[in-house]
């Protein structure tokens, strides 16, 4: 066997599917390809999950608790994100199905300050997996999220941050300043957590109004952390 083939070989042992691979999938139903996400083999399980999103996003709501328990127990890196992508078609309906698994699956979460800021001039993408799904879905769940701000759940706030920032940056209309005063409301009110205060900033470089500029200069001229004062340097930065 050569590298490539070997390759490619353990790519599919992970999930990772080919367009070929879903011929003989496109014409089950509902129910078929939802057995099939049990499938012993990967990539029909990849398979199942990717013919879901395509072929029933408008009902998706009615699927997520099942792909939500899917997620929970995959272990296959490209299974995994091929469920995430149908998740991803969903609606508001979906959205709030998913605020539950939020911090749920793996461990790859700040819950501590990093060592230095972000050097991205883009928006960094979310690390909890399912808060990266709520951040590429449509901007009409931004009401859903921000329901999670008022919830008093910390660790679901810190993560779903990066979702309500992720939304803004990329959708100029999800920027609206209602949310950024939702935004600034959160930070002062959990001054006391270092990853909120430090996630809010950046979630502010998304919302490009005077006041949340304000915010972040004084949170320049006036903490005493230096991490979070090099963060709130480049969230001006990066406004648009």
């Amino acid at each position: 066997m050569n590298r490539l083939s070997s390759d490619l070989e353990a790519l599919r042992g992970r999930g990772y599917l080919e367009n070929y691979d879903l011929g003989e999938f496109q014409e089950l139903n509902r129910a078929e390809l939802i057995k099939l996400l049990q499938d012993k083999v990967p990539v029909r399980r990849s398979a199942a999950a990717k013919v879901l999103g395509l072929k029933y996003s408008e009902g998706m709501d009615e699927i997520a608790d099942i792909l939500l328990e899917q997620l929970c127990k995959e272990k296959k890196l490209y299974t995994r994100l091929e469920i995430c992508a149908a998740l991803e078609r969903g609606n508001t309906l979906t959205a709030r199905k998913m605020i539950p698994y939020i911090g749920r699956i793996g461990d790859n979460r700040h819950s501590v300050l990093p060592d230095r800021p972000s050097l991205k001039s883009s928006y960094p993408l979310p690390r909890d997996l399912v808060v990266r799904s709520l951040a590429r879905m449509k901007r009409e769940i931004m009401p859903v999220l921000m329901e999670v701000l008022d919830s008093g759940d910390r660790d679901r706030i810190r993560e779903v941050l990066d979702a309500i920032g992720f939304l803004a940056f990329y959708h100029r209309e999800a920027a609206a300043a209602e949310y950024m005063d939702k935004v600034i409301e959160t930070v002062e009110r959990h001054r006391e957590d270092e990853v909120i205060t430090w996630k809010g900033i950046i979630c502010l470089s998304a919302f490009p109004y005077a006041k949340s500029r304000e915010f972040l200069k004084d949170m320049c001229e006036n903490n005493k952390n230096k991490l979070l004062v090099q963060e709130a340097e480049r969230a001006l930065r990066v406004m648009r």
